[in-house]
């Protein structure tokens, strides 16, 4: 149990984003397609994997203060460091190593997502704005990896589409680490310095007017 919560596996909920080319194409029960992005699927979802012990192991100091994250296998001690880098090191390899065998694109896929969320990780979750909008990006990514297993075309809607919906989750998780924050009188983590509750209710709002108004063009463009 331990490390299913590592690897976060309840996470991998948002690699189906994968499936979508597939789906909206009415493809999906294609044989060949379907196969094709379940295997791209498990690699993703074992790169993710990798990233999130990384990050985890960045952030063990400040998830130690938080209600929450505290209880957090490498926040909590129940994984030991050393342990957690070599886990991640060892997917990160397979998933890359894989790949490339099975789908060249896939593999550069990948490897862009690693290296953004590493430099994410390092520094970029601490500049407002751009942390939210590389989480974005991830999302995005895991569209153009449906599409390299695929070769199904993305629409620019699909893309606009999945971008806004991405955006509109950080931003609302943004809120309730301020509120939590709030709430117990913590330190401010530096993953919402540079937030604040009133702009982030008015972003979300706009957000979810457009994220609408998208979906609505998508559905109905032939």
């Amino acid at each position: 149990m331990t490390y299913l919560k590592l690897l976060r596996v309840n996470n991998y909920l948002k690699n189906f984003y994968l499936f979508m080319p597939a789906f909206f194409s009415g493809r999906i029960l294609e044989a060949s397609i379907a196969l094709n992005s379940l295997g791209a699927f498990l690699l993703f979802s074992a790169m993710a994997s990798a990233i999130y012990i990384f990050n985890d192991s960045m952030d063990v100091k400040e998830d130690r203060q938080h209600p929450e994250k505290k209880n957090r296998p490498i926040a909590s001690g129940a994984v030991s460091l050393p342990m957690a880098y070599t886990l991640a090191t060892i997917l990160a390899l397979l998933s890359l190593g894989i790949s490339a065998w099975f789908s060249l694109n896939l593999f550069y896929v990948l490897l862009i997502y690693l290296g953004l969320n590493i430099a994410y990780s390092i520094r970029l979750k601490h500049i407002a704005i751009l942390d939210i909008s590389i989480v974005s990006l991830g999302f995005i990514l895991r569209l153009e990896a449906g599409h390299a297993v695929t070769g199904i075309e993305l629409s620019k809607w699909l893309i606009m589409m999945v971008f806004l919906l991405s955006m509109f989750q950080a931003m609302a998780k943004r809120l309730d680490d301020i509120s939590i924050a709030e709430d117990k009188g913590l330190v401010s983590r530096k993953s919402i310095d540079g937030y604040n509750a009133d702009f982030l209710k008015i972003a979300l709002s706009i957000f979810s007017a457009v994220l609408l108004v998208c979906y609505i063009i998508y559905i109905t463009n032939p």
